[in-house]
C-alpha cells in the first residue's frame, strides 16, 4: 500500500483506516495536517500510474491510499471540513480503475452533493497492468468486439449536474474547463481522453527540436515531465533538448516555452 500525505497546511483531521494510520504512525483521534494546493484545493488519486504526478516536477497530488480509493476519500475529507473550511476537493482516477471500483463512491458523490471534482484520465486501456481492455473500449478481453461504455453517460445517468468530455491534448480547452469546474460547487466530473501512446504507436505531430539560442534553461518545459526532455549543460549554461527517439510529437512542451525555442525537426515525422 503507498500513501503520500505531506504534513504542512491548515489542520484537517482526516478519517483513515487503522492499517493506514498504523503505517503512517499515527494514533487514532490524533491531529494531523493535509497539504492543500495553493487555492486551498485537495487533490486525491488512487494508485495507478498517474500517482507518479505527487512526485515533482509535477507535484499534483497530496494523497494516494489503493486502487479506486481516490473517489471515496475525497468524499470523507470533503464531509469532515468545518463549514468555515469546506473547499473543492478533486479525485483522480484511470478509465479502467473507474469500471473496476468507480461506480459506487461516484453514486455517493451525487447522493451527498458532495463538493467536488472527479477528474477521468481516460487513455483508453488499462495501461498499467499491461494495456487490456475494459468496458469503456468497446472490445473484451479477448479482442472481440463489444458495447463500448460511455463514462460520460453513466455520470449523467447518476445526475451528476456537470460533466465535460476534453481531449488530452487540447490544453487550452482542458484548463479553460478546469477552471470553470473548480469554481462551481460541485459534483461534477471531467474526461479527459488521449490514447496511451504505448497504444496506438502513432505520433501526434512531428518531432520538435530545440534552438540552444532562443532556450535560457528556465526549465519550464520540464514541468511536463516527459521522458524525451533533458537538460543538456549544468548552471547558466543549461539548455533543454530533446530525444527524437522518444519524442511523440505531442507539443505540451512548446505550449509551456514563452520563448518560442521548441520548432519540428526537418524531415522529422
Amino acid at each position: 500500500m503507498q500513501v503520500v500525505l505531506r504534513k504542512y497546511g491548515n489542520s484537517t483531521v482526516a478519517v483513515l483506516p487503522p492499517s493506514v494510520l498504523n503505517q503512517l504512525g499515527i494514533k487514532a483521534g490524533q491531529p494531523m495536517t493535509l497539504e492543500t494546493t495553493a487555492d486551498g484545493r485537495i487533490v486525491l488519486a488512487a494508485t495507478r500510474r498517474y500517482t507518479l504526478a505527487a512526485l515533482p516536477p509535477l507535484s499534483a497530488l497530496d494523497t494516494c491510499l489503493c486502487m479506486g480509493a481516490s473517489l471515496g476519500v475525497a468524499h470523507g475529507i470533503e464531509r469532515g471540513l468545518p463549514p468555515s473550511e469546506r473547499r473543492q476537493v478533486v479525485a483522480v482516477i484511470g478509465d479502467g480503475t473507474f469500471f473496476h471500483s468507480g461506480l459506487t463512491p461516484l453514486v455517493d458523490l451525487v447522493y451527498n452533493h458532495a463538493h467536488t471534482l472527479t477528474i477521468v484520465l481516460d487513455n483508453r486501456t488499462t495501461a498499467m497492468t499491461g494495456r487490456q481492455e475494459h468496458p469503456g473500449t468497446g472490445r473484451t478481453l479477448s479482442g472481440e468486439p463489444s458495447a463500448e461504455v460511455s463514462i460520460a453517460a453513466i455520470a449523467r445517468a447518476m445526475g451528476i449536474p456537470e460533466v465535460v468530455q476534453t481531449d488530452a491534448y487540447d490544453l487550452p480547452r482542458l484548463g479553460a474547463e478546469l477552471d470553470r469546474l473548480l469554481a462551481a460547487p460541485g459534483p461534477s466530473l471531467l474526461v479527459n481522453r488521449g490514447a496511451c501512446v504505448l497504444l496506438t504507436r502513432a505520433p501526434q505531430g512531428p518531432v520538435l527540436v530545440v534552438d540552444p539560442v532562443k532556450c535560457d534553461g528556465c526549465r519550464r518545459c520540464l514541468v511536463v515531465a516527459c521522458p524525451a526532455l533533458a537538460l543538456r549543460g549544468s548552471g547558466k549554461a543549461a539548455r533543454a533538448t530533446v530525444d527524437a527517439a522518444l519524442c511523440t510529437g505531442c507539443g505540451f512542451c512548446a505550449a509551456h516555452c514563452d520563448r518560442d525555442a521548441f520548432s519540428p525537426l526537418s524531415g522529422g515525422a
